[in-house]
């Protein structure tokens, strides 16, 4: 599978896990900033550690090494090839279930730009404007409506709710939705929607994250002395849905059933028990920062050869990640890289079965500047894998490493490999990579 591939599926059961946690034990929880904590955590968790662990993996595997240049070894494909008789090409299912992420994801940021479009449509048929302190403009619409708000600064209220005794409250929740720049969560939800929109339990998370932004708002609208029984009477009477959904964040909306159930509960959750909630968010966490192996490495599938290999019994002089005088390849590297250009092939069978990847080796550099004790420090196929330590084992003797006294010294050094492969047209002069 793509590293895109694995992305998303990895990323998609990070989605997953946080929504199961958060309706196993939050699911009653009067703590909204909390819970709204956990959300964003949850959305960037997920979209972000699935797409650095392959990057913190070679950094780890790397680490304090030192590290020779890489090496890239393209394979080219002609745009046409020819099939054995009676054999059909396997059906690319991977490419077409990409194909179809990338539609849908196109086709949902067109639906949220055609919102921001009617949005824009709504505010420049306003009948007036109110300016608020801090910047803060509310459009009036004629018609009826919910009152919502949009992006930092904008309220947008109809006429007739703004001139009646309801309109302090809408004005109340809608500014604890600006100042709690609650936008930030909205749009961050937006986004994993774009990025996961396939997935349902993306859904369900973007759909909590909202309802708690309403408690949050409802909540510091009762802190300010609003008496509960007239805010939630407002409430009924203001529960007529708005036409543009999605960008904005409103004073009614749906689920009013269990904001007024919010508001009513009466056994409260303990404050003390916030950072509990977000400490519970690590394990997940943690579980997403393993998917690195998953997302660097194929699965093995069949066992090639053994290469023949430079071994060396083991003795008691020890082996340096450093030297002074560090050990030096006849030629220098750019000699280095034209020997590993030279002898490296891509094994036909991981050509067949898509296979490439960033191989690591780490040999020894002896005393006597032989290669010796080929290892696979990062290992992505055994294919893949035989092949890069094959071409170590052919290495010419290198000028051998010095220690600070200028006594020789065995030196190690790490060598990464990618094994990579493209379908492109060759030029009309070319020959293709056979």
């Amino acid at each position: 599978m793509s590293t895109l591939s694995l992305y998303l599926l990895w990323s998609g059961l990070g989605v997953m896990l946080f929504y199961l946690l958060e309706r196993l034990l939050f699911s009653k929880s009067t703590l909204f900033t909390a819970r709204r904590v956990y959300y964003l955590a949850a959305i960037v968790v997920s979209l972000l550690l699935p797409a650095l662990s392959p990057l913190l993996s070679d950094r780890i595997a790397d680490a304090g090494k030192e590290a020779l240049p890489a090496l890239t070894l393209t394979y080219r494909l002609p745009e046409f090839f020819v099939t054995e008789v009676g054999s059909r090409s396997p059906l690319p299912w991977e490419s077409i279930l990409l194909g179809v992420w990338g539609w849908g994801t196109v086709l949902y940021v067109l639906r949220l730009m055609g919102g921001s479009l009617k949005l824009r449509q709504i505010t420049a048929k306003a009948v007036g404007h109110e300016e608020l302190p801090g910047g803060i403009r509310v459009h009036l619409i004629e018609g009826e409506g919910s009152p919502f708000t949009y992006g930092s600064r904008h309220i947008v209220m109809p006429v007739d709710l703004y001139e009646s005794d309801t309109a302090g409250n809408a004005l109340r929740h809608e500014m604890a939705h600006i100042r709690g720049r609650h936008f930030i969560d909205l749009y961050l939800g937006l986004f994993l929607k774009a990025i996961q929109w396939w997935n349902p339990f993306a859904w369900g998370l973007a759909a909590l994250q909202d309802s708690n932004l309403e408690y949050l708002a409802d909540a510091q609208v009762l802190k300010s002395g609003v008496q509960k029984r007239q805010y939630q009477l407002h409430l009924l009477r203001s529960s007529i849905g708005s036409s543009a959904d999605s960008l904005m964040l409103s004073f009614s909306m749906n689920h009013l059933k269990k904001r007024v159930t919010m508001m009513n509960q009466k056994h409260r959750t303990l404050k003390g028990l916030a950072a509990g909630y977000a400490l519970i968010a690590l394990p997940v966490a943690a579980l997403m920062l393993m998917s690195a192996s998953l997302l660097t490495a194929e699965p093995a599938e069949t066992t090639p050869a053994s290469p023949t290999i430079l071994t060396r019994v083991p003795d008691d002089d020890p082996v340096y990640e450093y030297a002074e005088v560090m050990p030096a390849y006849p030629g220098g590297q750019e000699a280095m890289l034209a020997f590993l250009s030279d002898n490296i092939k891509y094994p036909e069978e991981a050509v067949k079965k898509d296979i490439q990847g960033r191989v690591v080796v780490t040999f020894v550099v002896d005393k006597d500047g032989t290669v010796t004790e080929p290892k696979i420090a990062h290992s992505v196929h055994e294919l893949l894998d035989a092949e890069a330590l094959r071409v170590i084992s052919l290495m010419p003797k290198w000028t051998p490493g010095k220690n600070d006294k200028g006594e020789t010294v065995r030196v190690r050094f790490h060598l990464p490999v990618t094994f990579a492969f493209k379908q492109t047209a060759p030029d009309k002069d070319e020959t293709p990579a056979k």
